[in-house]
């Protein structure tokens, strides 16, 4: 359920006169504040989390990569390969 159906049926609500306009407010600020992003379920892969993996394993290795791969650049340009 999306922000907006929760919200119409809190004005449902106060409508009916089950709720008062302050708690009817309180309600749509705590739902106006909440992140969508969280509503996503256990276990599922979000772009976020695949990036943020993708460069737990890159960063580690580059301070091994980046020498070698410079001494490998100044090799061809020394030998003109």
């Amino acid at each position: 359920m999306n922000q907006y159906d929760e919200i119409t049926k809190l004005a449902d609500l106060k409508e009916k006169g089950l709720i008062s306009e302050e708690e009817f407010n309180q309600g749509k600020k705590k739902i106006l504040d909440q992140d969508p992003a969280v509503e996503t379920k256990a276990g599922t892969f979000t772009f976020k989390v695949i990036i943020l993996f993708t460069l737990g394993l890159i960063v580690p290795v580059w301070p091994i990569s980046l020498p070698i791969f410079w001494y490998l650049a100044w090799k061809s340009y020394k030998t003109g390969k």
